[in-house]
């Protein structure tokens, strides 16, 4: 018997039992087998050996058996380097050309941090073919990195909250990030431009703020 959808998933044999009380049985039609399709339907016949003749006929088979299609896509997508900063949903679309989708799986949220996370969904069908999709690679980093400021060479001293250092003393920045990793480290030396840190620096004579 077909589901409760009225689909099945695999081949349908249609079989025919043939009798005749009086005369006997000439033939009768060998089993049929249904493969893919909708609304399919078979006749069979019986002949009995003085001519006479009956018929009998199984309608409305539906068969599929070919898996449904699910695909999964990502919002946002991850940057150029493939991190996400926030939150990232995970959704799925669904399909299915012969009995149509009968379940799909909805959205997944993926908060935590994390490298190379991934989130599966799955479809099945009215005959009850199912098929899944995963979609992998998503980096979550939602901490701020940190940038820290030391000296080298010269002499520093801390006095009233205040650093003093011969110009000489060299500024050694020192950037750290546990998930997506550093890509770059900025400084700005009192209202001049922003720069990119490539190596130890050293300052003037004067009083300078250091913004990192």
């Amino acid at each position: 018997a077909p589901n409760a959808a009225g689909w099945y998933k695999a081949d349908v044999t249609v079989s025919f039992a043939c009798s005749d009380p009086l005369s006997g049985v000439q033939s009768c039609t060998s089993p049929v087998t249904l493969s893919e399709g909708a609304d399919q339907s078979v006749s069979g016949t019986v002949t009995d050996k003085a001519g006479n003749s009956a018929s009998a006929s199984v309608t409305g088979t539906n068969v599929d058996k070919t898996a449904p299609t699910i695909s999964a896509s990502r919002t946002p997508l991850g940057n150029a380097d493939g991190w996400n900063n926030t939150d990232v949903t995970v959704s799925f679309t669904c399909g299915d050309a012969f009995s149509g989708v009968a379940n799909c799986s909805g959205p997944v949220t993926l908060t935590a941090e994390g490298a190379n996370q991934s989130a599966t969904g799955s479809v099945t069908d009215l005959a009850g073919n199912t098929a899944s999709a995963t979609l992998g690679s998503v980096s979550i980093d939602k901490t701020a990195p940190a940038t820290t400021l030391t000296t080298r060479g010269g002499i520093s001293f801390t006095r009233f909250g205040q650093v003093y250092v011969t110009p000489d003393t060299q500024f050694v920045l020192t950037a750290t990030d546990t998930l997506a990793g550093v890509r770059t480290t900025f400084y700005q030396v009192d209202a001049g431009a922003q720069l990119a840190y490539a190596a130890p620096f050293t300052l003037g004579e004067g009083t300078h703020i250091i913004t990192l």
